[in-house]
């Protein structure tokens, strides 16, 4: 068996979907798993997860749309199911999960603006629970394609490197922070794309804060 996972929409969704990924690899321990990814960050995550085979990264917003489109057509009947992970909710990933031609699409059926987004390309579909932590949803889209209900919730998954452990304890002893001394962290930035920078808080506020 040949499965897809289709992770566009960013580093925090690929990473949200880990738990579901291992629940995936349990319970199909000999199938290949590829993922699909777009931003550094997020093949940075998955290239260390001992789940997948192999990460596919094709920057789609960088190369244009004739050689996005062929590229996709390139993955035309190489996998038996895609997934696009939750969530990912536009009309451009249900048309690459679609454009691939796996026989089982899986996805969310969205509460809001499925239909507009295309969503009804898949035909693996479970409906979206606005009261379901995004890990969740991602795990019972997992118990749809393998038609069981699955026990437990594993943890997210992204694996610390000797360099990643090195520069953090550098950073530390640097800033003369010890064991004992309280670390309060910000990330007052977002992500430049998809309008993401009108998330951001003003400087005023955080000085405020």
């Amino acid at each position: 068996m040949k499965i897809l996972v289709i992770a566009l929409s960013g580093i925090g969704d690929a990473l949200i979907f880990t738990p579901a990924l291992n629940l995936l690899r349990k319970n199909y321990p000999t199938a290949k798993i590829d993922a699909l990814v777009m931003y550094k960050g997020a093949k940075d995550i998955y290239d260390r997860n001992k789940n997948l085979n192999k990460i596919i990264y094709f920057n789609f917003l960088k190369e244009g749309f004739l050689k996005s489109l062929s590229f996709v057509l390139g993955l035309r009947g190489k996998y038996d199911t895609t997934i696009n992970v939750y969530p990912s909710n536009r009309k451009e990933y249900n048309i690459i999960s679609f454009l691939i031609g796996a026989k089982t699409k899986a996805a969310v059926n969205y509460l809001r603006m499925n239909n507009q987004n295309l969503g009804w390309l898949n035909n693996c579909r479970i409906q979206e629970n606005d009261l379901l932590h995004n890990v969740q949803t991602n795990i019972k889209l997992v118990e749809k394609i393998t038609n069981k209900n699955l026990a437990g919730q594993p943890d997210l998954e992204f694996d610390l490197s000797e360099d990643d452990l090195y520069t953090a304890s550098k950073f530390l002893n640097d800033k003369k922070i010890s064991n004992n001394d309280v670390v309060i962290g910000f990330h007052p930035g977002t992500s430049v794309l998809k309008n993401h920078i009108k998330r951001r808080w003003e400087p005023e506020k955080f000085a405020e804060l």
